[in-house]
């Protein structure tokens, strides 16, 4: 004789599914996330070895733009690193999709570290020789950034040469790994990547005046 499912038993077992459904769907999503800010260090770290040969060759950072010129510092890497529509250059958490400008329509999802200290005369906006950067594994040249307020992407991550992350150095750090803690992927002039949290991350890491100076 065959045996049928009661309807009590029937919403018990929908009620368990849901319930499994429930606990593993925020461990998928975090995993997923995790994968997502793994693939982006990873296109920080090839950026890095673009510039590390850049380095090599020239013994000096690229500018992040020359005054008047349609050439920034995706320009100069794609000597070593393909093109600069290169999926590389764009962070697959990324929401948005602004230029460089209005003269070159291509996205990027990453900004240089161009912040100083007052008693500063250079930073990486402009050709920075190599040989002025004393700590390399400790100063940061690339992280996550965010668009402008016109919708452009922002090559540069500094606001103002102030102390106030807001304002200041980390101004157009995009948080999009996670918003909460503040969290983004910055890439070292040494070419290693790391996972950062703006509460974490020491102030020398972005004002690199001491670095120079032997403070």
């Amino acid at each position: 004789m065959k045996r049928f499912f009661t309807l009590l038993e029937l919403l018990l077992v929908i009620g368990i599914i849901a319930l499994l459904s429930a606990m593993l769907l925020p461990a998928l999503s975090l995993a997923r996330s995790k994968a997502i800010s793994i693939k982006c260090l990873g296109n920080e770290k090839q950026i890095g070895l673009a510039l590390g040969m850049y380095i090599d060759q020239y013994n000096h950072t690229p500018t992040v733009k020359y005054t008047g010129l349609e050439i920034r510092y995706v320009d100069l890497l794609q000597e070593f690193i393909d093109q600069k529509s290169s999926p590389v250059f764009n962070c697959p958490a990324d929401p948005t999709g602004g230029p460089i400008s209005e003269a070159d329509s291509v996205h990027i999802s990453y900004g240089v570290n161009t912040y100083k200290s007052a008693s500063l005369d250079n930073s990486f906006w402009y050709c920075l020789p190599i040989s002025l950067v004393r700590r390399p594994s400790e100063c940061i040249w690339l992280a996550d950034s965010k668009e402008t307020p016109s919708g452009t992407s922002s090559l540069s991550l500094c606001g103002s040469y102030t102390a106030d992350p807001d304002s200041g150095y980390s101004k157009y750090v995009s948080w999009r790994h996670n918003e909460v803690k503040r969290q983004f992927n910055a890439l070292f002039v040494d070419g290693h990547g790391s996972i950062m949290s703006l509460s974490q991350t020491p102030y020398r890491f972005w004002d690199i005046d001491g670095k120079w100076n032997g403070e």
